[in-house]
């Protein structure tokens, strides 16, 4: 039962994979139901004990087969881990990257966003969010693929520079990438904030 207790907190209340370590359980109940037949042997114990059994299997069956849907692809159990721990940013950060892959951007963004908020120094969920964005903005304009991604790779390489993701941010923002120039402009001001007189001048 100590994998699924969450005494140790993990990403997921609920550890489906965990799952077989509370089957043994059952186990023990039956091997411990078996002895006590044996050592007691009454027919009204027997049904008793093939009841119980029999109870279990199918309570036991019916959650296998209620679970075994949310395995059934990475939409589903994706979907299913993000309802059932929705403070996982790891969850909402694979449940977008589900959703971009398959095309639905928007709502990649929206799980993106859910992800940076739970953990806002997430690199990747950052750049992650500027992928999708920018991918939609260049699909919805007719802009070729090669421009956003090129783009997308210099946040990458520069997200550590000030000075470097000030200049990109400008090109972003000239180029219609509003939610990508957002971002550079957000991590540059991280990386170099500036003084309070450079902002008096601005």
């Amino acid at each position: 039962l100590l994998p699924v207790s969450n005494i140790v907190p993990v990403y997921f209340y609920v550890a489906d994979r965990y799952a077989f370590f509370t089957v043994l359980s059952l186990v023990f109940v039956g091997a411990w139901l078996k002895e006590m037949a044996d050592a007691r042997p009454a027919r009204r114990w027997s049904f008793a004990l093939a009841g119980l059994i029999a109870a279990s299997v199918v309570a036991f069956g019916f959650q296998f087969w209620s679970l075994s849907r949310s395995w059934r692809g990475d939409f589903e159990l994706w979907s299913r881990a993000t309802a059932v721990s929705p403070t996982s940013y790891f969850g909402h950060l694979k449940f977008g990257e589900v959703l971009r892959d398959g095309g639905r951007l928007k709502e990649a963004s929206a799980e993106y966003r859910k992800a940076i908020a739970l953990q806002p120094e997430l690199r990747y969920a950052w750049i992650a969010l500027c992928w999708s964005e920018a991918r939609a903005f260049a699909e919805a304009h007719g802009r070729p693929a090669g421009e956003w991604r090129l783009l997308l790779k210099r946040l990458n390489q520069g997200w550590n520079d000030g000075q470097r993701l000030a200049g990109l941010a400008g090109e972003m923002l000239a180029m219609g990438y509003l939610s990508c120039a957002e971002i550079a402009e957000r991590r540059g001001f991280e990386v170099a904030p500036p003084d309070d007189r450079a902002i008096i001048l601005a």
